[in-house]
């Protein structure tokens, strides 16, 4: 087998260079030099090495630089600090002597309390922050001032800290860590206070606070947080000591002052939102979850929200489903944005594949850089989005850097895929023209002979990240490289993803994000069908074919199938800016700004082999190359603005403006290139046929909006709403599409009147309703016409498509209402949202009259479509104690669709009114009459003759005639079957009707913390070529033996008469599996530290590893795979049968993660 070699030499360079000033710890700010160091001595923190190396710069960075390379904790005030700066050559010595040359003029004083080192003024009447600023000899000499802040401070400072200090009073120092009770992460930006004192501090991003100059005695510290419960404790303070205490916040059961960044400029309380809107905590969940992928990270974490998973082909992808299906022949794509901007949401991107499902840009993204991810689901929520949004909104939000010295995190994953039990998968095949042919178990033969043809597949995932900052400026940056092979050494990704993100703060008024991510990514893909896959050689073995040239494999031998190139090349860039502006404290104005451009480079090869066509690829073995180089963009620029007034003190407004801009443009090279040579010749210029294609399209949309929020003692929230649209696919003589909405949200807890506080400690209510749109192709408005060969070989021009001057948008009104509900003082919550949804104006083809010199359709505002559904999801502390803690969560939901209105479509046997969309029909054979070759007779299923005995024809075929009183039932007189109706199979059902999911957490004492999370879906129909194939491809005798009187062959026979009537291709694969079982152990403070590090983790975790339940686990003793879905899945204007073809099963997982931060 051939190994792929990635080769992009420029991208490992910037890699190696990215980390390497990351490990190193390139100085960053001034002339600091930083490192890492172990903690020789524990007991002496004066005695450990101080590895300090500073030119010129403040104090308070000296003693930063030097906390962080010594692994000394040093305690002291930034604001009570002199504004000199110091040079100390000092990365030998003890950190005692470091000190003493620091503070050499005497304003400050250094001692030991336990393992801190406090540094603080002298006991002295010390002018610091109201003279002059201080001057300190350079080690160059000279002299040199540090500028001032206002009140004296030193610029960039974080300012006076609230202090009851006096002089000459008894004082101490508090000092600890705020940790998440459920993860132990620590919390930074966590607020730590003494009220009564006045005396507080935030945490640092590793969690810890300090408490300087507080008063000896006994006081109450308490702890706050967004999202966190508040906790308090008792200390007790001695003189000249200190002392430490840590906390643990428990999350709130509802986090309803969140802020929630998509809707208004500078975000909005989750509180004063009337619609559901999920989040996805991306940061928490990469720490415990097996998570490779974007569809790994969200899929089955949000009721609603469903990704249709493929295949186990290393590389491809999935579609997107939120609340099911709500278009007639559009896509069900929900929009996708990151940080603000819009992005490629493709879901059939990369190389053709096929039946073979195939890429998703989502996965381009890193599941290892991003913070969170908020879902809009509906018109109701999506209506500030406009068109296009009716199918949701998935914004993506990338980690940030926080204030304070720089944190770094490195982590390495290290594991293997593989197909489980792949015997049960291939089974046995047969010959169906030759009942005495004995099985083959093809896999089984081929690898005693010595051919293995599946593998192991190792994967492998190193990641480094830095972030930290000041008060004016926080950056997060990070790399990651990914190399992951499936179960042939054919099939791996190698992806590289760089990020950067920077926030500058000027003034406390403005707010400056930059963010910028690339990818540079390889994928080499396993063919699964055309032409001439592996997993369809196996599953479509042909016993009859065992002592031939492919050796009983379908349509060729393995080792040449290896040499079919399948391959996407991409590099992408993610860009945004973001200035948010606060001129006063009541108004807020943002302007974002991006650009999200991917290039991809698309080779589906088949090269020329020795033989030619004399191989089993017969002409393609000449050599055949089809190559694509799609350049997609997206631009975006969108202005907001929002003013909040209080017209009295239980009434306030907010009142928000908007505009956006959007072009998504798309720009295709293709050619293709046949025959070649020479085996050497491997590029389109060398082939001997040759043909070329470009496309360009490009689509703009503008829209405004205007929102007015009315807010009642912070409790009663009422939203009314106004967006306006332009898109370029409108026809010429539509107008702007209008779209409002109302949105309505009562705390109702919070009232004074509220009496069940011992149940349900906190509850709201909510209700919103909204419009949104889902725009035309970007042509079908537009009449075109296309080159021709005129007489005489002339050019001209012939027509080609009738457009559509009047066409609009697909209009989607949704209405849902639901509530949040804290039960038991948080130990339990509940989210609850029903929806209906009304679809008018679907877009619908229409087929056009030949006398127009057109043919084909034209594209038409028709049709109607209803769509509903509930969702649900809980969260139970079910175990609360010191050492053991048991979490579980659940969600569940339903969706529902009726095809209300055709329009101008005709009723096919998969869509017709009334009925769900997409529908599976078929006619049911309930009797079949048949003769025997020895002269015998029988009726099925009444007769069971000799297993034998051989069936020489089919005397007459009845089905089912139909129930009648809703058109599509069983259960009605049998008809011949060329009479019969279409009815349904099963219920019909394409989607799954119910989906839901169940993950528990066990936290056993501080370190150690167990995650499952298992994943079902309810009954739903799915087409399988696989299962047909088996019958009629050359292994048939598998129904033979399972079914009497030769059942499959009397299936053909009817089938000739009647079409449409074999039902055993179409299965029930409604499923539960066990989608993640991780163990995270979370290392020992003590044994960290040993290492310079801060904290660390390993985490050993598998993915897929057990299948739990199938509604069919065979068919016909065919094994059935319930994920497998063909392409881009169903909903997206093509197939809506969602066929599962021949893809190949979900692979198992395991890995072990191992994370350190510094």
């Amino acid at each position: 087998m051939r190994k792929s070699v990635y080769s992009k030499s420029r991208t490992i360079a910037l890699l190696a260079s990215f980390l390497g000033a990351a490990v190193i710890g390139r100085p960053l700010i001034g002339q600091v030099q930083t490192g890492f160091a172990a903690r020789l001595d524990v007991q002496n923190p004066l005695g450990l090495t101080a590895k300090l190396l500073v030119d010129e710069v403040p104090l308070s960075a000296a003693l930063t630089t030097l906390a962080e390379n010594s692994g000394v904790t040093l305690v002291y005030s930034p604001s009570r600090l002199p504004t000199y700066l110091v040079t100390c050559e000092c990365y030998a010595l003890p950190v005692g002597e470091a000190l003493n040359r620091l503070l050499l003029d005497g304003q400050m004083q250094y001692s030991v309390h336990g393992q801190n080192v406090v540094v603080e003024p002298r006991q002295l009447p010390i002018l610091l922050n109201g003279g002059p600023p201080a001057r300190l000899a350079s080690r160059a000499g000279g002299l040199r001032t540090l500028p001032s802040g206002p009140a004296g401070a030193p610029l960039g400072s974080q300012g006076n800290l609230p202090t009851a200090f006096s002089q000459g009073e008894r004082v101490g120092t508090v000092t600890g860590m705020v940790t998440d009770s459920r993860t132990a992460q620590p919390l930074a930006s966590a607020q730590v206070m003494i009220p009564e004192l006045g005396i507080g501090s935030l945490t640092t991003q590793n969690g810890r606070y300090v408490l300087l100059n507080v008063p000896a005695g006994s006081h109450t510290i308490a702890v706050q947080r967004i999202g966190y419960r508040a906790a308090t404790s008792g200390v007790t303070v001695a003189d000249d000591a200190s002392v430490n205490q840590d906390f643990t916040l428990e999350e709130e059961a509802l986090a309803l002052d969140e802020i929630i960044v998509t809707g208004t400029p500078g975000g909005t309380q989750r509180r004063a939102i009337g619609n559901a809107v999920g989040r996805v905590n991306a940061a928490e969940i990469t720490q415990v979850a097996p998570v490779s992928s974007m569809q790994e990270l969200i899929g089955a974490r949000e009721p609603g929200l469903n990704f249709v998973r493929g295949s186990g082909n290393v590389g491809t992808g999935s579609t997107i489903r939120i609340r099911g299906l709500s278009s007639l022949s559009m896509s069900s794509q929900p929009l996708i944005f990151v940080d603000g901007i819009r992005v490629d949401n493709t879901a059939d991107a990369g190389p053709d594949l096929r039946d073979a499902p195939q890429v998703s840009t989502l996965d381009d993204l890193s599941p290892n850089e991003i913070e969170s991810i908020e879902v809009i689901k509906g018109p109701a929520a999506a209506t500030l989005y406009g068109t296009e949004a009716s199918a949701g909104v998935i914004q993506i939000i990338t980690k940030r850097g926080e204030s304070g010295a720089p944190q770094f995190d490195v982590g390495v994953t290290l594991g293997t895929n593989w197909l489980a039990n792949v015997n049960h998968w291939v089974g046995t095949a047969y010959d169906r023209n030759n009942p005495e042919t004995p099985g083959l178990r093809l896999y089984e033969k081929e690898k005693s002979e010595g051919r293995e043809w599946l593998q192991y597949g190792p994967l492998q995932t190193y990641t480094g990240s830095m972030r930290g900052g000041s008060d004016a400026i926080r950056y997060f940056l990070s790399a990651e490289y990914q190399d992951n092979e499936g179960i042939v050494d054919y099939n791996w990704q190698k992806q590289v993803n760089l990020r950067g993100n920077v926030t500058v703060l000027p003034t406390d008024k403005l707010t400056l994000d930059v963010n910028m991510g690339y990818l540079e990514g390889l994928t080499s893909f396993m063919q699964q069908k055309n032409p001439f896959g592996l997993w369809d050689g196996l599953m479509w073995a042909n016993a009859a074919g065992v002592d031939t040239r492919i050796r009983g494999f379908q349509r060729a031998r393995p080792e040449m199938i290896a040499q079919i190139e399948a391959t996407r090349d991409v590099s992408r860039f993610t860009g945004s800016t973001t200035l948010t502006h606060r001129p006063t404290d009541w108004l807020t104005s943002r302007f974002v700004v991006g650009i999200d451009r991917m290039d991809e480079f698309n080779s589906n090869l088949v090269p020329r082999f020795p033989e030619g066509a004399d191989t089993e690829f017969g002409s393609l073995g000449l050599g055949d190359l089809q190559i694509s180089s799609p350049v997609r963009q997206n631009l975006t620029a969108d202005w907001g603005s929002s003013a909040d007034f209080d017209v009295t003190p239980s009434i306030g407004l907010t009142t928000s403006v908007g505009f956006q801009f959007y072009e998504r443009s798309e720009h295709i090279t293709a050619a293709h290139g046949q025959i070649f040579p020479a085996p050497q010749i491997r590029t389109i210029g060398g082939a001997t046929q040759k043909s070329a294609d470009q496309t360009f399209v490009e689509n703009k949309s503008v829209g405004a909006y205007l929102q007015q929020e009315v807010a009642w003692n912070e409790r009663v929230f009422l939203t009314a709403a106004l967006r306006g649209d332009d898109n370029s696919a409108f026809g010429a003589e539509f107008d702007a599409a209008i779209y409002p909405k109302f949105s309505a949200t009562w705390v109702l807890s919070e009232e004074p009147f509220y009496s069940i506080g011992n149940i349900a400690n906190s509850l709201r209510l909510r209700s919103a309703w909204g419009m949104a749109g889902r725009q035309p192709d970007t042509f079908a408005a537009v009449t075109l016409f296309r080159g021709a060969v005129g007489p005489a070989g002339a050019p001209a021009i012939s027509t080609d498509v009738l457009g559509n001057a009047d066409l609009g948008p697909e209009v989607s009104a949704e209405l849902e209402v639901g509530f949040d509900a804290a039960l038991f003082d948080d130990r339990a919550s509940v989210e609850f949202t029903y929806y209906t949804q009304k679809v008018r104006d679907a877009l619908l083809p229409r087929p056009v009259n030949p006398v127009s010199g057109f043919s084909g359709s034209q594209s038409v505002n028709a049709g109607q479509l209803s769509n509903w559904g509930w969702e649900l999801a809980t969260n139970v502390r079910v175990i609360d104690s010191n050492r053991f803690d048991w979490d579980l969560g659940s969600t569940l939901s339903m969706n529902d669709n009726r095809a209300d209105d055709l329009g101008v479509l005709l009723p096919t046997n998969d869509l017709r009114e009334g009925r769900p969309f997409p529908f599976f029909t078929e006619r049911h054979v309930v009797e079949v009459g048949y003769t025997t070759a020895d002269g015998g007779t029988g009726i099925w299923p009444h007769d069971i003759p000799d297993p034998e005995a051989r069936v020489e024809n089919v005397t007459y075929a009845l089905c089912d005639g139909g129930a009648g009183f809703d058109g599509y039932s069983t259960g009605g007189a049998p008809v011949p079957c060329a009479e019969a109706p279409q009815l349904a199979v099963g219920n019909g059902r394409v989607t799954p009707r119910y989906e839901g999911s169940l993950n528990s957490t066990f936290t056993i004492g501080e370190n150690l913390r167990l995650f499952a999370m298992a994943e079902w879906r309810g009954e739903h129909w799915a087409t399988s070529l696989g299962l047909l194939c088996r019958y009629l491809c050359g292994s048939g005798r598998e129904l033979n033996t399972f079914r009497p009187a030769k059942w499959a062959e009397a299936l053909v026979a009817v089938d000739n008469v009647a079409s449409n009537t074999i039902g055993y291709d179409t299965p029930n694969t409604a499923f539960a599996t066990l989608r993640e079982v991780s163990a995270n152990y979370t290392l020992p403070t003590s044994l960290v530290n040993r290492f310079g590090a801060q904290r660390g983790s390993i985490n050993i975790a598998t993915r897929n590893p057990w299948i739990i339940w199938q509604a069919n686990k065979f068919v016909y003793n065919v094994p059935v795979e319930p994920e497998g879905r063909d392409g881009a899945g169903y909903g997206a204007g093509g197939d809506p049968l969602a066929q599962n073809r021949l893809a190949l099963p979900t692979l198992t997982s395991f890995v072990i993660t191992t994370r350190v931060t510094f």
